[in-house]
């Protein structure tokens, strides 16, 4: 009666999923889980202990101390499907390493300390679909390292320091949805290095320190839906680069050294929801984004060309007027930057009414004013969140807002001109807000007398941060109706 009702315990203890001791052969650490899933990790472990467990289907011996796995390491394992060897100080991985594993689906090598592939390691996981190894101190790739993985359909291999890589490297990786190789060093960059990622959707080669972009190296990737190239070096686009990127939606150009907008290159990118152009040179952008007919998200702060914007009396970075009124109508989202003196005008009478809701203006400069006249921003029917702001904490700047600086905002909810070198409350400014406002943000400014400006019952303010401010003197009547 006893044993029974023990062995009932312990089935009832896989079914619920919790965990087990699992001491085998003589004291290892490990527990079990479901019958299946072996976890070792964080056990201090500087060999893999001998596992003769043939139903095993998970393995998890991250986060120990491993430099060596070989053939034998998990030769009775064949029914493994995930195992996770992150977080180790593994240095190679031969042809014979994986041998017998043809049913794993995931393997995580990430975060190792000099890892170094030998031959054609992963030929016997042909079952492979998730390949997982980024900063793992890696140098080099030989040239058929993931040759025969066929079904793969993620590869991570970020945050390494490889310096070349063979044009052959991803051949027959006709499977590959995802790619991430950013942080490595992919220059020079070979035309054919993509060409068989016929299925590829995300494709992220950030901060490679990349100088030329062939022009046919997207030329294949006809399913890709994301791409980053951010943060290189990159002095422009070829035109036709993006050419058969039809189902494109989330592009980032962002911080490289592109000295014009990329126009052309652009131009066919119907598709495109998300645009990153910010950290670039551009003088004119308009023209990269009027036809971008899906276009929701649109970052293109951070552009100036020091050379021309200088003591300029209007901002040159965009034309004001000719930006708003050729804006996709898709568009909900506008972040942009301004440099030296400022001032936006009033969009001519009857320009389209942008579907705009969150604008973010932010003034890289130190000096100079930042002005804003009555209806500059009157096109901005469905704005609820609006921030002027320095993008610098300590500047010798002041920001100007006239008394219908924000008239035509009827549904705005969120203001933002915190570190705007305000030297004055804007009361009059405020109070065409009436009745929408909810949150006000006037901190770290120059104001300097605090009166009753919500005289408006309507005025339906939640929240006001004053913080930061020299205030010397407050009508107490602030605290006592609000």
């Amino acid at each position: 009666m006893v044993y029974s009702l023990i062995w009932i315990l312990v089935v009832l203890g896989f079914i619920v999923g919790s965990s087990i001791d699992f001491i085998y052969p003589k004291g290892l650490p490990c527990k079990v889980y479901n019958s299946t899933e072996l976890d070792c990790s964080n056990r201090e472990l500087t060999s893999i202990p001998p596992l003769k467990y043939s139903n095993v289907k998970g393995l998890d011996l991250s986060h120990n101390q491993l430099e060596a796995v070989n053939g034998k390491s998990f030769v009775h394992l064949t029914l493994l499907q995930k195992l996770d060897l992150s977080y180790n100080k593994i240095l190679n991985i031969s042809t014979d390493t994986f041998r017998g594993l043809n049913k794993l689906e995931t393997l995580d090598l990430s975060y190792q300390s000099h890892l170094t592939f030998h031959g054609t390691p992963f030929y016997s996981t042909t079952s492979l679909k998730k390949l997982h190894i980024a900063d793992s101190g890696l140098s080099s790739l030989p040239p058929s390292v993931f040759s025969g993985l066929h079904e793969l359909q993620e590869l991570d291999i970020s945050e390494n320091g490889i310096r070349l890589f063979p044009n052959s490297v991803f051949q027959g990786l006709t499977n590959l949805t995802r790619l991430d190789a950013s942080s490595c060093w992919i220059e020079p960059l070979s035309a054919a290095l993509f060409k068989d990622l016929i299925s590829l959707e995300y494709l992220d080669i950030s901060y490679d320190h990349i100088v030329r972009v062939p022009e046919t190296l997207f030329v294949n990737l006809t399913s890709l839906k994301h791409l980053d190239i951010s943060f290189n070096a990159i002095p422009n686009l070829p035109e036709t680069l993006f050419a058969n990127l039809a189902n494109l939606t989330y592009l980032d150009i962002s911080h490289n050294n592109l000295s014009s907008a990329p126009c052309k290159a652009l131009a066919g990118l119907g598709m495109v929801s998300t645009l990153h152009m910010t950290g670039n040179h551009f003088d004119y952008v308009t023209c990269s984004i009027e036809n971008m007919t899906s276009l929701e998200k649109l970052n293109i702060s951070y552009n100036y060309n020091k050379h021309i914007l200088y003591y300029t009396e209007y901002w040159d970075i965009i034309k004001w007027s000719e930006l708003i009124t050729r804006l996709p109508a898709t568009l909900s989202a506008l972040n942009l930057d301004v440099y030296g003196n400022t001032v936006f005008q009033p969009v001519m009478p009857g320009s389209l009414n942008s579907t705009v809701s969150l604008l973010t203006i932010c003034d890289s400069s130190n000096y100079g004013y930042l002005s804003v006249e009555d209806d500059a921003f009157s096109m901005f029917l469905y704005l609820q969140h609006l921030s002027i702001h320095s993008c610098i904490y300590l500047r010798m700047k002041y920001t100007d807002l006239y008394e219908y600086s924000f008239r035509g905002l009827l549904q705005l909810k969120s203001l933002d001109l915190s570190n705007a070198g305000l030297r004055a409350f804007p009361y009059e400014t405020l109070e065409v807000l009436a009745g929408s406002l909810e949150y006000l943000d006037l901190s770290n400014n120059n104001i300097q007398e605090m009166y009753p400006f919500w005289q408006n019952k309507d005025l339906g303010l939640n929240s006001v941060d004053i913080s930061r401010n020299p205030i010397y003197y407050m009508d107490l009547e602030i605290l006592g109706n609000k």
